[in-house]
Parts: structure tokens; C-alpha cells; sequence
């Protein structure tokens, strides 16, 4: 069984690592906007909430609207990709830095799918590019369906992630640390971090973004379903070694966490 303090030295790595694989997935994501909209000769401002485009209205164009809002998808499909082939790359490690793989993976997945169901649910984002390919409300609709139906795929698929991402902490997942690892190293996490979300970017509430993180929760119930029946890759040379708190790498975090937070209620110019 896992102790009281064993389940907070959990509940703190885990949440110190999705917090580092946010400023990670939102600063590239971001930034690779920024650079795609400079390509246009488009200056912009990065805040807690959105990008700023510091440019007249009239300087808008087909060609110009099509690449910049459907870049920041791009960029966490992208992003999506790199984290799972690190992860597959990684199977078999069993130290703290790999939650930072399985978070960046969670979060780049939830922003991808959230572009294209809430962009075109509340006409933003990925909405202006496909409104300037003259692509129909039918077709928007199925492409939202398609999301939906990627979204539960995937959410089943991220039961094996996880299973497979327990070797950091437990040599096999079993009946008796499942719901605690569960609980500690994924949802009570997860659910801090959408509340921490939510005042981060008050008084506005950015849609895509906040819905986006918030469908996170209805993954991880569906990924808990699926997570007993998975056999996990065995290392059957990993040996049993005790929870501990990762103390140094939280403070490091905290502080990137702390300058990130600054960073962007100033806003980041990029010219």
C-alpha cells in the first residue's frame, strides 16, 4: 500500500511537471505563431490569454489569414508528435522528467482537438482559416465530428500512456496502487492545474484555451476505464526504489513557472 506521504510527494512531482509541460506547449506553440505572422510582416504580442496582432485591419489577406490562424494547430500537431516519439523512445525510463513527456503529449493532444471543435463552435482561431477556404458550415461540422470521434479514440489510447508511465514510480501497475496512482499522479493534479488555469487568465476566459484543458478531465475518466485492462512493458530489471519528492527540479520549475507568469501578464513583443 502507499502511504499519506508517499501520495503528496506524488500529487507535488506530477503537478510541478504538467505545469512545466504547459509553459512548454504554450511558449512553442506561441512563439511559432508569432514567427509565421512576422513572416507577414505581422508583429505580435504574446500574453497569458491570446496573441496580439499589432496590424491594421485592411492589412489582412486571404493568403495572410489562411497560414497565421491555422498555424497554431499545426503547432500542436506538431508538438503532439514530438512528445509521442519521445515517449515511445522513452518506455522503458523510469525518472521523474518523463511525466513532462506524458503531460506535454495530454496538453499538445487537448489544445489540437480543442482548436478545431471550439474554434469552429465559437468562430476563432483555426475558424478565420477556414472561412477564408471558403469551406462550408457542413463541412466545419464534420470536421468538428471528426475531432470528437479522435478525441475518444485517443482518450482510450492515453490508458496505455499512463499505465506505461507508472514505471517511474512502481515496478508493475497492480490493483493495489492503481487507484492511488491514478488519483495522485493524474487527476487531483490535473484538476489543480485547470483551476490554477482559470485564475491565471482572469478577469478574461479565453475560450479555446480553457475549454480546451478543461476536456482534459473528461479524458483522463475515460483513459481510467481502459487503464486496468493494459498490460504494461515490464523492465524486468527495475527495481523497487522509494517515492520521493523531486525538491530541486520543483524549485527550478517554480521559478520558470513564476517568470513565465510575469512574462506574459506584461506581454512578449515579438517584432
Amino acid at each position: 500500500m502507499i502511504n499519506r506521504k508517499a501520495k503528496q510527494f506524488i500529487y507535488f512531482n506530477s503537478l510541478a511537471y504538467l505545469l512545466l509541460a504547459y509553459v512548454i506547449v504554450y511558449m512553442i506553440s506561441h512563439l511559432g505563431v508569432s514567427l509565421v505572422s512576422l513572416s507577414f510582416q505581422v508583429p505580435t504580442i504574446i500574453t497569458n490569454v491570446k496573441i496580439f496582432y499589432l496590424t491594421e485591419e485592411s492589412s489582412w489577406t486571404r493568403d495572410n489569414v489562411v497560414v497565421i490562424f491555422l498555424s497554431r494547430t499545426i503547432m500542436y500537431l506538431l508538438l503532439m508528435l514530438f512528445f509521442l516519439v519521445l515517449h515511445k523512445r522513452t518506455i522503458i525510463f523510469t525518472g521523474y522528467l518523463k511525466t513532462v513527456l506524458m503531460w506535454g503529449l495530454v496538453l499538445s493532444f487537448l489544445l489540437f482537438n480543442g482548436e478545431i471543435i471550439f474554434g469552429n463552435i465559437f468562430n476563432n482561431g483555426i475558424f478565420f482559416s477556414l472561412e477564408w477556404l471558403f469551406l462550408t458550415p457542413t463541412t466545419r461540422l464534420i470536421l468538428i465530428l471528426i475531432s470528437l470521434i479522435i478525441f475518444t479514440i485517443g482518450a482510450v489510447s492515453f490508458g496505455s500512456v499512463f499505465v506505461n508511465s507508472s514505471n517511474i514510480y512502481f515496478p508493475q501497475i497492480n490493483s493495489d496502487n492503481i487507484t492511488p496512482y491514478f488519483l495522485y499522479h493524474l487527476f487531483y493534479p490535473y484538476l489543480t492545474f485547470t483551476a490554477l488555469l482559470t485564475l491565471f487568465v482572469l478577469p478574461e476566459f479565453p475560450l479555446l484555451l480553457t475549454l480546451s484543458a478543461y476536456t482534459g478531465i473528461i479524458l483522463l475518466i475515460i483513459a481510467l476505464f481502459f487503464m486496468g485492462n493494459i498490460k504494461r512493458f515490464i523492465n524486468e530489471e527495475q527495481k523497487i526504489k522509494p517515492i520521493q519528492l523531486d525538491i530541486k527540479t520543483i524549485i527550478v520549475i517554480m521559478v520558470i513557472v513564476a517568470a513565465f507568469v510575469i512574462s506574459l501578464k506584461k506581454g512578449i513583443m515579438i517584432s
